[in-house]
Protein backbone atom coordinates (compact mmCIF):
# COMPACT_ATOMS: atom_id res chain seq x y z
CA UNK A 1 0.00 0.00 0.00
CA UNK A 2 1.38 3.20 -1.26
CA UNK A 3 1.41 5.87 1.41
CA UNK A 4 1.27 9.87 0.57
CA UNK A 5 4.20 11.73 0.49
CA UNK A 6 2.20 14.97 1.18
CA UNK A 7 0.77 14.15 4.33
CA UNK A 8 1.63 15.57 7.51
CA UNK A 9 4.27 14.42 9.74
CA UNK A 10 2.88 12.48 13.38
CA UNK A 11 3.25 15.33 15.84
CA UNK A 12 5.43 14.06 18.65
CA UNK A 13 3.95 14.30 22.35
CA UNK A 14 7.57 14.21 24.41
CA UNK A 15 7.60 12.50 27.99
CA UNK A 16 10.37 13.28 29.80
CA UNK A 17 10.37 12.33 33.29
CA UNK A 18 12.92 10.28 36.30
CA UNK A 19 12.18 7.23 36.78
CA UNK A 20 8.98 6.42 39.61
CA UNK A 21 7.63 10.14 38.29
CA UNK A 22 5.37 8.98 36.32
CA UNK A 23 5.95 8.43 32.87
CA UNK A 24 4.23 5.05 32.22
CA UNK A 25 0.71 6.61 33.75
CA UNK A 26 1.52 9.51 31.60
CA UNK A 27 1.82 7.40 28.48
CA UNK A 28 -1.51 5.15 29.36
CA UNK A 29 -3.79 8.07 29.50
CA UNK A 30 -1.98 9.45 25.86
CA UNK A 31 -2.45 6.30 24.67
CA UNK A 32 -6.58 7.06 25.23
CA UNK A 33 -6.66 8.62 22.34
CA UNK A 34 -6.57 6.06 19.51
CA UNK A 35 -5.28 9.01 17.18
CA UNK A 36 -2.45 8.94 19.33
CA UNK A 37 0.10 5.86 18.82
CA UNK A 38 2.99 4.22 20.18
CA UNK A 39 4.17 0.15 21.05
CA UNK A 40 1.28 -0.45 23.46
CA UNK A 41 3.62 -2.75 24.99
CA UNK A 42 4.86 -2.97 28.87
CA UNK A 43 6.85 -0.41 29.70
CA UNK A 44 5.93 1.49 26.96
CA UNK A 45 9.12 2.91 26.37
CA UNK A 46 9.43 1.65 22.36
CA UNK A 47 12.05 4.83 21.82
CA UNK A 48 11.94 5.44 18.03
CA UNK A 49 12.11 8.75 17.75
CA UNK A 50 15.04 8.58 20.04
CA UNK A 51 17.00 6.31 17.68
CA UNK A 52 16.34 9.04 15.09
CA UNK A 53 17.20 11.74 17.23
CA UNK A 54 20.41 10.79 18.36
CA UNK A 55 21.55 9.83 14.77
CA UNK A 56 20.67 13.49 14.04
CA UNK A 57 22.71 14.40 16.61
CA UNK A 58 25.43 12.37 16.41
CA UNK A 59 25.12 13.77 12.08
CA UNK A 60 25.38 17.18 13.74
CA UNK A 61 28.73 16.74 15.79
CA UNK A 62 27.77 15.41 19.20
CA UNK A 63 29.92 12.11 20.79
CA UNK A 64 28.07 12.02 23.85
CA UNK A 65 30.95 11.87 26.25
CA UNK A 66 28.82 13.32 28.92
CA UNK A 67 27.01 9.92 29.44
CA UNK A 68 30.22 8.48 31.08
CA UNK A 69 31.49 6.89 28.34
CA UNK A 70 35.28 7.77 26.66
CA UNK A 71 35.18 8.31 22.85
CA UNK A 72 36.86 4.93 22.14
CA UNK A 73 33.15 3.41 23.08
CA UNK A 74 31.74 5.10 20.46
CA UNK A 75 34.60 5.00 18.14
CA UNK A 76 34.64 1.75 18.26
CA UNK A 77 31.11 0.83 16.89
CA UNK A 78 31.19 3.96 14.37
CA UNK A 79 34.55 5.13 14.12
CA UNK A 80 35.60 8.77 14.63
CA UNK A 81 32.62 10.90 13.88
CA UNK A 82 33.24 12.62 10.37
CA UNK A 83 31.81 15.85 11.49
CA UNK A 84 34.59 16.45 13.57
CA UNK A 85 36.87 14.84 11.25
CA UNK A 86 36.00 17.94 8.93
CA UNK A 87 36.11 20.30 11.35
CA UNK A 88 38.60 23.50 10.39
CA UNK A 89 39.29 21.49 7.01
CA UNK A 90 39.24 23.38 3.58
CA UNK A 91 35.39 23.56 2.74
CA UNK A 92 36.97 22.98 -1.19
CA UNK A 93 37.67 19.65 -0.58
CA UNK A 94 34.92 18.66 1.42
CA UNK A 95 31.55 16.87 0.37
CA UNK A 96 28.09 19.43 0.83
CA UNK A 97 26.09 17.25 3.17
CA UNK A 98 22.79 17.82 4.40
CA UNK A 99 21.78 20.00 7.59
CA UNK A 100 20.77 17.67 10.90
CA UNK A 101 17.56 19.44 10.71
CA UNK A 102 16.66 18.01 7.22
CA UNK A 103 18.06 14.32 8.17
CA UNK A 104 15.61 14.57 11.12
CA UNK A 105 12.97 15.60 9.28
CA UNK A 106 13.32 13.49 6.51
CA UNK A 107 13.36 9.99 8.66
CA UNK A 108 10.70 11.20 10.77
CA UNK A 109 8.83 11.77 7.94
CA UNK A 110 9.29 8.46 6.72
CA UNK A 111 8.30 6.99 10.09
CA UNK A 112 4.99 9.26 10.01
CA UNK A 113 4.07 7.63 6.60
CA UNK A 114 5.34 4.03 7.60
CA UNK A 115 2.97 4.20 10.86
CA UNK A 116 -0.02 5.25 8.93
CA UNK A 117 -0.17 2.45 6.51
CA UNK A 118 -2.27 0.48 9.22
CA UNK A 119 -3.25 3.38 11.07
CA UNK A 120 -4.48 6.11 9.01
CA UNK A 121 -5.97 8.39 11.16
CA UNK A 122 -3.38 9.00 13.35
CA UNK A 123 -2.00 12.27 14.39
CA UNK A 124 -0.17 12.30 17.53
CA UNK A 125 3.17 10.03 18.76
CA UNK A 126 3.95 10.00 21.98
CA UNK A 127 7.27 8.66 23.36
CA UNK A 128 9.68 8.86 26.87
CA UNK A 129 12.72 10.42 26.46
CA UNK A 130 15.99 11.81 27.81
CA UNK A 131 15.78 15.16 28.72
CA UNK A 132 17.84 17.18 25.93
CA UNK A 133 15.27 15.95 23.23
CA UNK A 134 12.91 18.62 24.11
CA UNK A 135 15.36 21.16 23.15
CA UNK A 136 17.31 19.21 20.31
CA UNK A 137 13.57 18.60 17.86
CA UNK A 138 12.17 21.64 18.75
CA UNK A 139 14.03 23.90 15.77
CA UNK A 140 12.95 20.75 13.21
CA UNK A 141 9.40 19.78 14.16
CA UNK A 142 6.14 20.46 15.74
CA UNK A 143 6.26 19.11 19.47
CA UNK A 144 4.95 19.35 22.67
CA UNK A 145 6.82 18.11 26.31
CA UNK A 146 5.10 17.18 29.10
CA UNK A 147 8.07 17.59 32.16
CA UNK A 148 7.24 15.08 34.99
CA UNK A 149 8.16 15.75 38.34
CA UNK A 150 7.21 13.83 41.78
CA UNK A 151 8.33 14.67 45.55
CA UNK A 152 11.92 14.03 45.30
CA UNK A 153 11.28 12.02 48.75
CA UNK A 154 8.76 9.85 47.54
CA UNK A 155 10.52 9.28 43.93
CA UNK A 156 13.25 7.87 46.67
CA UNK A 157 11.19 5.34 48.34
CA UNK A 158 9.55 4.50 45.31
CA UNK A 159 13.00 4.00 43.58
CA UNK A 160 14.19 1.64 46.13
CA UNK A 161 10.89 -0.39 46.76
CA UNK A 162 10.80 -0.92 43.02
CA UNK A 163 14.82 -1.91 43.17
CA UNK A 164 13.41 -4.64 45.98
CA UNK A 165 10.48 -5.60 44.01
CA UNK A 166 13.05 -6.45 41.21
CA UNK A 167 15.91 -7.47 42.89
CA UNK A 168 18.84 -5.67 41.16
CA UNK A 169 19.64 -2.15 41.35
CA UNK A 170 18.81 0.51 39.16
CA UNK A 171 17.27 4.36 38.68
CA UNK A 172 21.33 5.35 39.23
CA UNK A 173 21.48 3.25 42.36
CA UNK A 174 25.24 1.73 42.70
CA UNK A 175 25.95 -1.03 44.96
CA UNK A 176 28.33 0.64 47.70
CA UNK A 177 25.83 3.70 47.51
CA UNK A 178 24.07 4.88 51.04
CA UNK A 179 21.40 6.14 51.09
CA UNK A 180 22.92 9.97 51.16
CA UNK A 181 25.03 8.68 47.91
CA UNK A 182 21.86 7.55 46.12
CA UNK A 183 19.60 10.72 47.67
CA UNK A 184 22.63 12.95 45.94
CA UNK A 185 22.03 11.55 42.87
CA UNK A 186 18.98 11.96 42.58
CA UNK A 187 18.70 15.41 43.41
CA UNK A 188 21.28 15.72 40.55
CA UNK A 189 18.99 14.14 38.08
CA UNK A 190 16.08 15.96 39.45
CA UNK A 191 18.06 19.63 39.44
CA UNK A 192 18.98 19.03 35.85
CA UNK A 193 15.83 17.72 34.54
CA UNK A 194 14.10 20.58 35.96
CA UNK A 195 16.64 23.48 34.24
CA UNK A 196 16.05 21.74 30.93
CA UNK A 197 12.21 22.59 31.59
CA UNK A 198 12.95 26.27 32.35
CA UNK A 199 15.92 26.46 29.48
CA UNK A 200 13.24 25.20 26.99
CA UNK A 201 10.02 27.18 28.52
CA UNK A 202 12.43 30.58 28.06
CA UNK A 203 13.07 29.54 24.57
CA UNK A 204 8.99 29.68 23.91
CA UNK A 205 8.97 25.81 24.22
CA UNK A 206 5.60 24.38 23.88
CA UNK A 207 5.70 22.56 27.49
CA UNK A 208 3.56 21.37 30.41
CA UNK A 209 5.48 21.13 34.05
CA UNK A 210 3.45 17.91 35.54
CA UNK A 211 3.68 17.14 39.28
CA UNK A 212 3.20 13.32 39.46
CA UNK A 213 0.24 13.79 42.19
CA UNK A 214 -1.73 15.98 40.34
CA UNK A 215 -1.75 13.98 37.22
CA UNK A 216 -2.41 10.35 39.71
CA UNK A 217 -5.55 12.07 41.28
CA UNK A 218 -6.66 14.40 38.50
CA UNK A 219 -5.03 14.03 35.18
CA UNK A 220 -7.99 15.29 33.05
CA UNK A 221 -7.61 18.92 34.22
CA UNK A 222 -3.30 18.27 34.57
CA UNK A 223 -3.46 18.20 31.42
CA UNK A 224 -5.48 20.48 29.99
CA UNK A 225 -3.13 23.08 28.38
CA UNK A 226 -1.88 20.02 26.56
CA UNK A 227 -5.32 19.37 25.39
CA UNK A 228 -5.88 22.60 24.04
CA UNK A 229 -3.27 22.98 22.65
CA UNK A 230 -2.81 20.37 20.41
CA UNK A 231 -6.06 18.84 20.41
CA UNK A 232 -5.47 15.25 21.23
CA UNK A 233 -8.71 13.21 23.05
CA UNK A 234 -7.41 12.17 26.55
CA UNK A 235 -9.88 10.00 28.60
CA UNK A 236 -9.58 8.57 32.04
CA UNK A 237 -8.43 4.99 32.31
CA UNK A 238 -10.10 2.69 33.49
CA UNK A 239 -9.54 0.87 36.90
CA UNK A 240 -8.50 -2.22 35.42
CA UNK A 241 -6.19 -0.32 33.09
CA UNK A 242 -3.47 0.10 35.76
CA UNK A 243 0.16 -2.67 35.30
CA UNK A 244 0.08 -4.22 39.16
CA UNK A 245 3.81 -5.23 38.13
CA UNK A 246 4.73 -1.04 37.86
CA UNK A 247 3.42 -0.33 41.14
CA UNK A 248 4.83 0.29 44.78
CA UNK A 249 1.96 1.58 46.73
CA UNK A 250 -1.41 -0.15 47.46
CA UNK A 251 -3.16 2.81 45.89
CA UNK A 252 -2.90 5.85 44.05
CA UNK A 253 -3.42 7.68 47.60
CA UNK A 254 -0.72 5.97 49.41
CA UNK A 255 1.67 6.83 46.76
CA UNK A 256 1.62 10.26 48.10
CA UNK A 257 3.66 12.23 50.73
CA UNK A 258 5.06 8.45 51.35
CA UNK A 259 8.10 10.00 53.25
CA UNK A 260 5.51 11.17 56.02
CA UNK A 261 4.83 7.98 56.67
CA UNK A 262 7.49 5.69 55.91
CA UNK A 263 11.06 6.02 57.73
CA UNK A 264 13.61 8.20 55.28
CA UNK A 265 17.09 8.65 56.90
CA UNK A 266 17.85 12.20 57.85
CA UNK A 267 20.61 12.87 56.06
CA UNK A 268 18.71 12.19 52.96
CA UNK A 269 15.84 14.87 53.42
CA UNK A 270 18.91 17.08 54.33
CA UNK A 271 20.56 16.66 50.98
CA UNK A 272 16.77 17.13 49.07
CA UNK A 273 16.23 20.27 51.67
CA UNK A 274 19.56 21.79 50.72
CA UNK A 275 20.05 20.87 46.87
CA UNK A 276 16.59 21.33 45.60
CA UNK A 277 15.13 24.07 48.47
CA UNK A 278 14.33 26.50 45.70
CA UNK A 279 12.68 24.13 43.30
CA UNK A 280 10.28 22.22 45.95
CA UNK A 281 9.38 25.48 46.54
CA UNK A 282 8.67 26.12 43.14
CA UNK A 283 6.44 23.09 43.00
CA UNK A 284 4.72 23.24 46.32
CA UNK A 285 6.38 20.74 48.00
CA UNK A 286 6.91 21.02 51.49
CA UNK A 287 10.51 22.18 52.60
CA UNK A 288 11.65 22.52 56.23
CA UNK A 289 13.87 25.28 55.15
CA UNK A 290 16.78 24.53 58.17
CA UNK A 291 19.51 23.15 55.25
CA UNK A 292 20.70 25.78 53.23
CA UNK A 293 23.97 25.36 50.43
CA UNK A 294 27.20 26.94 51.27
CA UNK A 295 27.25 29.25 48.30
CA UNK A 296 24.80 29.01 45.55
CA UNK A 297 25.14 31.77 42.05
CA UNK A 298 21.82 31.56 40.56
CA UNK A 299 21.39 33.39 37.54
CA UNK A 300 17.79 32.39 37.29
CA UNK A 301 16.81 33.39 40.16
CA UNK A 302 15.69 36.76 41.48
CA UNK A 303 19.18 38.13 42.60
CA UNK A 304 20.80 37.54 38.97
CA UNK A 305 21.44 40.83 38.55
CA UNK A 306 22.88 41.18 41.77
CA UNK A 307 25.66 38.37 40.84
CA UNK A 308 27.14 40.00 38.04
CA UNK A 309 29.67 42.12 39.79
CA UNK A 310 30.98 38.01 41.69
CA UNK A 311 31.43 37.29 37.65
CA UNK A 312 35.03 37.89 35.98
CA UNK A 313 35.37 36.86 32.58
CA UNK A 314 38.88 36.69 30.32
CA UNK A 315 39.78 38.78 27.46
CA UNK A 316 38.04 37.24 24.90
CA UNK A 317 34.52 37.44 27.05
CA UNK A 318 31.53 39.50 26.78
CA UNK A 319 28.69 39.15 30.04
CA UNK A 320 25.78 40.13 28.18
CA UNK A 321 23.73 40.43 31.43
CA UNK A 322 21.06 37.83 32.88
CA UNK A 323 17.55 36.47 32.20
CA UNK A 324 15.34 33.40 32.32
CA UNK A 325 18.46 31.51 30.04
CA UNK A 326 21.03 32.72 32.88
CA UNK A 327 24.13 34.56 32.37
CA UNK A 328 24.62 35.20 28.98
CA UNK A 329 27.82 35.21 27.87
CA UNK A 330 29.14 36.26 24.25
CA UNK A 331 32.35 34.59 23.04
CA UNK A 332 34.63 37.94 21.10
CA UNK A 333 36.58 37.18 18.19
CA UNK A 334 40.07 36.13 18.36
CA UNK A 335 41.65 37.81 16.01
CA UNK A 336 41.02 40.09 12.46
CA UNK A 337 40.87 36.90 10.42
CA UNK A 338 37.36 36.28 11.91
CA UNK A 339 38.77 32.88 13.99
CA UNK A 340 36.28 32.77 17.02
CA UNK A 341 38.30 32.21 20.36
CA UNK A 342 38.58 28.67 21.22
CA UNK A 343 38.21 28.75 25.10
CA UNK A 344 36.87 31.19 27.80
CA UNK A 345 37.40 31.29 31.12
CA UNK A 346 35.94 32.98 34.23
CA UNK A 347 36.17 33.78 37.40
CA UNK A 348 33.47 33.37 40.50
CA UNK A 349 34.06 34.79 43.64
CA UNK A 350 33.37 32.61 46.32
CA UNK A 351 33.67 35.17 49.81
CA UNK A 352 35.88 32.62 51.33
CA UNK A 353 33.74 29.28 51.78
CA UNK A 354 35.48 26.85 53.67
CA UNK A 355 36.24 24.44 51.43
CA UNK A 356 36.35 21.42 53.98
CA UNK A 357 32.96 22.00 53.86
CA UNK A 358 31.67 21.37 50.36
CA UNK A 359 31.77 18.28 48.54
CA UNK A 360 30.86 18.69 45.09
CA UNK A 361 30.43 21.61 42.65
CA UNK A 362 27.48 22.03 40.40
CA UNK A 363 27.52 24.18 36.75
CA UNK A 364 24.54 24.51 35.06
CA UNK A 365 25.25 25.74 31.20
CA UNK A 366 23.74 25.84 27.87
CA UNK A 367 24.33 26.91 24.55
CA UNK A 368 26.26 26.20 21.30
CA UNK A 369 29.38 27.10 22.73
CA UNK A 370 31.50 24.32 24.73
CA UNK A 371 31.91 20.83 24.71
CA UNK A 372 34.70 20.58 27.42
CA UNK A 373 34.46 22.00 30.97
CA UNK A 374 37.90 22.01 33.41
CA UNK A 375 37.65 23.70 36.92
CA UNK A 376 40.20 25.01 39.27
CA UNK A 377 39.81 26.97 42.51
CA UNK A 378 42.03 29.76 44.50
CA UNK A 379 42.76 30.75 47.99
CA UNK A 380 44.42 33.77 47.53
CA UNK A 381 44.87 36.75 44.88
CA UNK A 382 46.54 35.00 42.34
CA UNK A 383 47.38 31.48 42.42
CA UNK A 384 44.83 29.07 40.94
CA UNK A 385 45.10 25.25 42.00
CA UNK A 386 43.78 22.42 39.20
CA UNK A 387 43.71 18.85 40.08
CA UNK A 388 44.93 16.33 37.70
CA UNK A 389 42.48 14.47 38.14
CA UNK A 390 40.20 13.33 35.39
CA UNK A 391 36.92 14.33 37.35
CA UNK A 392 37.46 17.98 37.01
CA UNK A 393 37.79 17.61 33.07
CA UNK A 394 34.14 17.64 31.51
CA UNK A 395 33.31 16.89 27.99
CA UNK A 396 29.64 17.26 27.09
CA UNK A 397 27.37 18.13 24.11
CA UNK A 398 26.97 21.96 23.82
CA UNK A 399 23.53 22.78 22.67
CA UNK A 400 20.45 24.49 23.31
CA UNK A 401 19.45 21.86 25.87
CA UNK A 402 21.34 22.19 29.10
CA UNK A 403 24.43 20.06 30.42
CA UNK A 404 24.73 20.32 34.71
CA UNK A 405 28.39 19.59 35.07
CA UNK A 406 28.98 17.47 38.41
CA UNK A 407 32.55 18.04 39.99
CA UNK A 408 33.89 15.98 42.84
CA UNK A 409 35.93 17.73 45.08
CA UNK A 410 35.47 15.38 48.13
CA UNK A 411 39.24 12.97 47.25
CA UNK A 412 41.04 16.11 46.26
CA UNK A 413 44.01 17.24 48.34
CA UNK A 414 44.72 20.60 47.47
CA UNK A 415 40.50 21.32 48.09
CA UNK A 416 41.41 22.62 51.65
CA UNK A 417 41.25 26.49 53.39
CA UNK A 418 39.20 29.15 52.64
CA UNK A 419 37.75 29.37 48.86
CA UNK A 420 38.31 32.72 47.44
CA UNK A 421 37.33 32.06 43.54
CA UNK A 422 36.22 29.18 41.54
CA UNK A 423 37.25 29.78 37.75
CA UNK A 424 35.20 27.88 34.68
CA UNK A 425 37.17 26.94 31.94
CA UNK A 426 35.60 26.70 28.27
CA UNK A 427 36.76 25.15 25.51
CA UNK A 428 34.97 24.76 22.00
CA UNK A 429 35.59 21.41 21.00
CA UNK A 430 34.22 21.48 16.99
CA UNK A 431 34.38 24.77 15.53
CA UNK A 432 35.91 28.08 15.42
CA UNK A 433 32.91 29.88 14.88
CA UNK A 434 33.61 34.09 14.70
CA UNK A 435 30.96 34.36 16.97
CA UNK A 436 29.24 32.04 19.57
CA UNK A 437 27.50 32.29 22.98
CA UNK A 438 26.65 30.23 25.48
CA UNK A 439 24.60 30.84 29.10
CA UNK A 440 25.57 30.10 33.02
CA UNK A 441 22.27 28.97 34.57
CA UNK A 442 23.99 28.42 38.16
CA UNK A 443 27.17 27.18 40.10
CA UNK A 444 25.99 25.63 43.29
CA UNK A 445 29.15 24.27 45.96
CA UNK A 446 27.56 21.12 48.08
CA UNK A 447 27.83 20.39 52.05
CA UNK A 448 30.15 17.52 52.42
CA UNK A 449 28.87 14.68 54.02
CA UNK A 450 29.02 14.96 58.16
CA UNK A 451 27.99 11.63 59.24
CA UNK A 452 27.65 8.53 57.48
CA UNK A 453 23.41 8.02 55.74
CA UNK A 454 23.70 4.24 56.44
CA UNK A 455 24.46 1.32 53.81
CA UNK A 456 23.13 0.04 51.02
CA UNK A 457 20.65 -2.89 50.98
CA UNK A 458 22.32 -6.15 49.55
CA UNK A 459 20.87 -7.04 46.31
CA UNK A 460 21.57 -9.95 44.50
CA UNK A 461 22.96 -9.86 41.39
CA UNK A 462 21.05 -10.71 38.60
CA UNK A 463 21.20 -10.48 34.48
CA UNK A 464 19.56 -7.13 34.22
CA UNK A 465 22.10 -5.44 36.96
CA UNK A 466 22.84 -1.90 37.05
CA UNK A 467 19.68 -1.43 35.50
CA UNK A 468 20.21 -1.63 31.94
CA UNK A 469 18.63 -4.63 29.67
CA UNK A 470 19.88 -7.90 28.53
CA UNK A 471 21.98 -7.02 25.20
CA UNK A 472 21.90 -3.31 25.85
CA UNK A 473 25.82 -1.94 26.70
CA UNK A 474 26.49 1.00 28.90
CA UNK A 475 26.59 3.16 26.24
CA UNK A 476 23.68 3.13 24.81
CA UNK A 477 21.75 2.17 27.75
CA UNK A 478 23.06 5.47 28.73
CA UNK A 479 22.26 7.47 25.90
CA UNK A 480 19.02 6.56 25.32
CA UNK A 481 17.85 5.43 29.01
CA UNK A 482 16.26 1.92 29.84
CA UNK A 483 12.90 1.19 31.68
CA UNK A 484 14.81 0.44 34.79
CA UNK A 485 16.93 3.98 35.21
CA UNK A 486 15.73 7.44 33.67
CA UNK A 487 12.43 6.87 32.44
CA UNK A 488 10.66 3.99 33.94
Amino acid sequence: MATNSTTKSLTPILVTGMGRSGSTLAMQLLGTDPDCVFDQVYPLESRYLSLIAHFAAQWQGWTFADYGQTASAYQSILGTNPIVLRAGQDESRLLNIPMSSDVLSALWKQFSDTVRIENPASRFYAEKVVEWMPSFLSSSMDTYALYLFRDPRDLFLSANSFNAKRGYLAFGRQQTDTDRDHALTLAYRYLHRFENYKAFKAAGGKASLVRYEDLALNPIPTLKDLIDTVGIDIRPLPDDKSYSQHRTSGSIQESIERWKREPVNQAVLDVFDEVLHDILRELDYEVSGTKTAPLVFDFCGKSREKLLGSVTGSENVQLVGTSDAGLSVVVKRADATGGGARAIEMDFRCNDVSMNDVSECWVCVSGEFGGRAGLSWSSGADTFETSKSSDFTKLYDPGTHCTTLRFNLSSEESWCGQLSSLRLHISNTVSSRSKASMNIRSVKLLSADKESAGAVPKVEDKSAANGLRKGVGSFFGNLLGSSSDTNA
